[in-house]
């Protein structure tokens, strides 16, 4: 069976032989990500891996620090809603999807095709307004931020409609929606503000026949149903077991949605070799075990780059989970 029909099946557990990986940086993948450029009214000038503090393609400034050892995005300090009277007259790009030309032929490979909406919902929303801003904004200004709301949701829907017409399998969105501690919005907001709206969007990924992927940081298992309710098929979950215990998730989500994890990406993943595979057994036991479930692999670039996580141990994991990840020789179904 090829990589493409054996993440789709881990996906929609149909029982594929082993557990589909995603370790890009060593070329270990069943996943491939099609890299691309969003083009639009906003020139980007924005450069994180040289160091360069400028403009987003929505206009939002990002500041980098001049001495960036670590690599970091940086933080958006200019917001272009900023100041509510704004909204009236900024301009929501229209983007265009660019294929780097190292993908014109990704369409033909054995691969499973990934296309990306950066900074989803929410992210993109306190990029514009401000993250304290947006916080007040959900009790000050409701129907401002639905008008908000609806703009971004406009335009990521037709990023989606752009990567349907490219031929991937799969979007990949990126929302954080908590902190070490727990959600940085009431269970409540969320639903008011974006639960509906991800039905919308994730509704478009069904309609052109690709799975809708999340990434999302922190503590965020009181909103992971209201995720499944609205048919997202596969959850990031970076840090599994320094947030959570796998045996929560197993139980309470697995079966239910597909998970895309590495080792802790916060303490395990600079352990010690024998730990990493200790964990890496355990996730696929918990996430893996559902006729499917779990795709291995996937540390964020901005983690393994500014975190500077070693090689030899992301080598680690990857090897650990094509020893635990054959279904037929590990696992059974549930």
């Amino acid at each position: 069976m090829g990589s493409r029909n054996i993440v789709i099946d881990a996906i929609d557990f149909n029982g594929p032989e082993r557990v589909p990986l995603w370790f890009t940086e060593l070329n270990e993948s069943d996943v491939l990500e099609v890299q691309a450029n969003f083009v639009g009214k906003y020139a980007r000038s924005w450069d994180p891996y040289h160091g360069i503090s400028g403009l987003d393609e929505w206009g939002c400034y990002w500041s980098v620090p001049s001495v960036n050892e670590w690599r970091t995005m940086g933080m958006v300090t200019g917001h272009p809603l900023e100041d509510w009277r704004n909204l009236d007259v900024y301009e929501f790009p229209k983007l265009k999807i660019v294929l780097k030309s190292s993908d014109g032929e990704h369409v033909f490979r054995d691969k499973y095709s990934v296309g990306s909406v950066p900074f989803t919902l929410f992210e993109r929303m306190h990029f514009l307004r401000g993250f304290k801003n947006l916080l007040l904004d959900f009790y000050k200004y409701p129907e401002k931020v639905s008008v908000l709301a609806d703009n971004v949701l406009e335009v990521q829907e037709n990023l989606v409609k752009q990567w349907s017409e490219l031929d991937v399998d799969g979007i990949f969105f990126t929302d954080d929606w908590g902190s070490q501690q727990g959600l940085f919005v009431s269970p409540n907001v969320f639903r008011q503000f974006f639960k509906p709206r991800y039905k919308v969007l994730f509704d478009k990924v069904h309609e052109y026949g690709m799975h809708a992927i999340l990434h999302s940081d922190g503590k965020i298992h009181p909103i992971i149903e209201d995720f499944i309710d609205v048919g997202l098929d596969v959850i990031n979950i970076p840090q599994p077991t320094s947030l959570f215990t796998l045996t929560f998730l197993g139980e309470n989500f697995g079966g239910k949605i597909c998970f895309l994890t590495c080792v802790d990406n916060q303490t395990t993943i600079y352990s010690s070799n024998e730990n990493i595979r200790s964990e890496a057994k355990k996730i696929v036991d918990c996430l893996g075990r559902f006729n499917g479930g779990l795709i291995a692999g996937w540390i964020d670039p901005c983690d393994t780059i500014a975190l500077k996580v070693p090689l030899e141990n992301i080598r680690a994991a990857c090897k650990a989970f094509k020893e635990f990840g054959l279904y037929h020789k590990s696992m059974g179904s549930s």
